[in-house]
């Protein structure tokens, strides 16, 4: 893989299967999913759309590492590791020069608003109490409009949500793209 960070997403998960036992990933075509994708996890699968992005296959296999991270407090913070792989994955688009739609408010132009305050690593980059405020807003602002979205198959109204700082905000992100 090209790019830094999905390598590391890559390489970190093909580790944590190896700890599991060799446990396999089953990736598989999904007309039914369209442009989008599902981690299936009692399957241990990702179904995703003939028309899905790369950014949808990096995002299904976020949600992987994040439950194989922190399993006991996935469900907990279901819409909180939704939006870490939403603005993983629209950050994996911005660095590729992919094009967003131009949608005030949506998931993904929200996303690369907040991405635009991060640095290549994952960090915000300026931490002064007054910004950290805006990246809390704008997090919110993203769980919003995801409770707001409703796509028919992901029901964000009923995923838990915690309060989160900003250091606990994006941790794996920052993880995986730590060193690049």
């Amino acid at each position: 893989m090209a790019d830094c960070a999905g390598g590391i997403l890559y390489n970190k998960m093909v580790q944590e299967l190896q700890n599991a036992g060799g446990t396999r990933l089953n990736f598989q075509f999904d007309e039914s999913q369209g442009t989008g994708g599902i981690a299936d996890f009692p399957n241990l699968s990702i179904r995703i759309g003939p028309n899905s992005s790369a950014s949808t296959l990096g995002h299904e296999i976020f949600h992987y590492y994040q439950a194989f991270d922190d399993p006991a407090s996935f469900g907990s913070h279901q819409l909180n590791r939704e939006v870490e792989a939403h603005v993983m994955s629209y950050a994996y688009e911005d660095r590729n020069n992919a094009t967003l739609p131009a949608i005030p408010n949506s998931v993904e132009q929200l996303c690369h608003d907040l991405s635009q305050f991060m640095d290549a690593n994952g960090n915000f980059t300026d931490n002064s109490l007054g910004m950290q405020a805006e990246y809390i807003s704008k997090y919110e602002d993203i769980r919003d409009a995801l409770r707001d979205m409703n796509d028919g198959k992901t029901p964000y109204t009923t995923m838990g949500w915690q309060n989160e700082s900003l250091s606990d905000a994006f941790e794996l992100l920052r993880e995986i793209s730590e060193n690049c």
